[in-house]
């Protein structure tokens, strides 16, 4: 503990000759350094917590500069003043202490017999054993630390151990805001909710992973360890902390750091035992089913009837953290929303292997699909449109995973091109689009982009006509006259267009046929388009 003005008070030293006359208020300010005042623009090279001896030899002829000198020096937060009487002014004058009362700052009258050696050896003394003590302490509490940290003590001893000796609230709490452990005081009244505000507001504002963040008596230091931002320390209504306990809170958070990372390295493990397996599940053709079940258990799922697998990408990743907590946001829900499943996190990607107990008929789809957009509905992804989730066919042999993987995975890539307004897509609304995907870069795929893609939209960046335009529109609209009413034109015009592409390409829209080969046409060119390389390999 550092040392304080009262405590000062107590040595012989001052009980002999030291008389405090003002500032009483202030006996509890802690004291670093003594030094002595005998110049008038001492106040310029002045801090807080220092105690000042002086004669006022300097100052004496200048009662305006001494009240001047004595504001600044309260104003400043020193520890406290002292002024030796008998010697060079035979008392304190009333306007000293009345400012010294202003600013609650102790003032005492110094016996003239006393030297200034004396009282700063007697000081300092104070204050170099108060350090030692300090540092002392700081060493023992690091020595049961480290014990702790080598004979493999939980979480908890640390928190209950910070918690006991603060006397306050201590938790330590993931990077998602989960509570890891917590010590409740006897007076403690507030709850979780408390630390999970608490939390979320310094994430607003972390700068820094260095420092601390307080928020009024409330503070979160940053558990980092081999640079891995690993959770927070938070402690609740705590008085403002020495420096000691600064310290030792400090310690507390190193030895935290090496905890989480402890149980982060497990966890780490473990998922990578998940995604092996997992991996292995999605992309492996088994042979034997009753083997495939046995690795699924692994993943904590027991297969029933039916099954489909969902496939959830986020279309932005803001930063490494924020990924992180939607992801686990996501996967809870699923886990909640569908009870027989199997959810893990695979890079950016998020995967559901789903079972189901019952025949999925028609109501069952519209159950599944409920769910789904329950589900998206229920995250700030839903409103940010920050992911998109694709859901599989529903298969009865388990062996079909892979393809039920594929599936959703490619509604998500297809609902992007042709649905990008929504959000949620189902593979069986795409199975054409799928099956013209596995034509691109075919032989027939270049010779419709020849024979139509191309004429089209030669001709439209020659004459700036729109033909592509309108046939997309015509495609999409229940019917001509929406057609034209979308396009802003009238429908003369649009079949005066559509005969201009029956000109180009030889492809009448107007005969079933025709209409046909153009609609292929215009999939595969939107594919084309919306397809990377890598996507059209899978």
């Amino acid at each position: 503990m550092n040392i304080t003005v009262a405590q000062l008070c107590r040595l012989p030293l001052f009980v002999e000759g030291f008389k405090l006359i003002a500032g009483a208020e202030g006996l509890n300010r802690e004291v670093r350094l003594v030094t002595v005042m005998e110049v008038p623009d001492f106040p310029e090279y002045m801090q807080e917590n220092v105690f000042v001896l002086t004669t006022l030899y300097a100052l004496k002829e200048d009662q305006n500069l001494v009240g001047e000198i004595v504001a600044k020096l309260g104003n400043m937060k020193i520890a406290a003043l002292a002024i030796k009487v008998g010697r060079f002014i035979e008392e304190v004058p009333s306007y000293v202490i009345e400012t010294a009362n202003k600013y609650g700052l102790p003032l005492f009258s110094m016996d003239k017999n006393i030297t200034f050696r004396e009282a700063i050896s007697a000081i300092s003394t104070e204050i170099i054993e108060s350090q030692f003590n300090t540092f002392k302490d700081l060493n023992n509490q690091y020595e049961s630390l480290l014990s702790s940290v080598l004979k493999g003590d939980k979480i908890e001893v640390f928190v209950r151990s910070l918690g006991e000796s603060l006397n306050c609230y201590c938790a330590c709490v993931s990077p998602l805001g989960q509570i890891v452990a917590h010590y409740f005081p006897a007076e403690f009244q507030g709850g979780e909710e408390d630390v999970e505000l608490l939390v979320n507001e310094a994430g607003k504002s972390r700068r820094s992973l260095l420092g601390y963040t307080q928020i009024d008596n409330d503070y979160l230091f940053p558990c980092v360890a081999r640079d891995q931002f690993l959770g927070y320390l938070v402690l609740k209504d705590i008085d403002p902390m020495s420096d000691s306990q600064l310290l030792f809170v400090r310690q507390m958070v190193a030895f935290l750091s090496i905890k989480l990372l402890e149980k982060h390295l497990v966890i780490e493990t473990e998922q990578r035992m998940i995604i092996a397996i997992a991996d292995e599940i999605l992309f492996k053709r088994y042979e034997n089913e009753a083997l495939l079940k046995e690795r699924i258990k692994l993943l904590g799922l027991t297969p029933q009837k039916y099954h489909f697998v969902i496939f959830i990408s986020f279309r932005h990743t803001d930063s490494t953290d924020s990924l992180q907590f939607e992801s686990h946001q996501l996967l809870t829900r699923l886990r909640s929303v569908f009870t027989h499943s199997a959810v893990f996190l695979r890079s950016t990607e998020i995967v559901a292997i789903v079972s189901l107990p019952d025949q999925p008929g028609t109501t069952y789809h519209k159950t599944i699909k409920r769910a789904m957009t329950s589900l998206m509905k229920s995250g700030q992804g839903h409103q940010n449109n920050k992911f998109d989730l694709g859901y599989s066919l529903i298969i009865r042999d388990l062996r079909q995973i892979p393809d039920c993987y594929e599936q959703a995975n490619k509604a998500v890539m297809l609902g992007r091109i042709f649905k990008p307004e929504s959000n949620l897509f189902w593979y069986e609304e795409f199975i054409k689009e799928g099956l013209l995907l596995h034509s691109l870069d075919t032989n027939e795929y270049n010779m419709m982009a020849r024979a139509i893609i191309e004429p089209i939209r030669e001709y439209d960046k020659k004459c700036n006509a729109e033909l592509w335009a309108t046939l997309e529109a015509c495609l999409v609209m229940s019917s001509l006259e929406k057609a034209a009413q979308a396009l802003h034109i009238h429908s003369s015009s649009l079949r005066y267009r559509l005969q201009r592409i029956h000109d180009i390409t030889g492809t009448n829209f107007f005969l079933p046929e025709g209409r046909f080969v153009l609609q292929i046409a215009y999939v595969l060119s939107k594919l084309d388009s919306g397809v990377t390389p890598e996507v059209s390999l899978k």
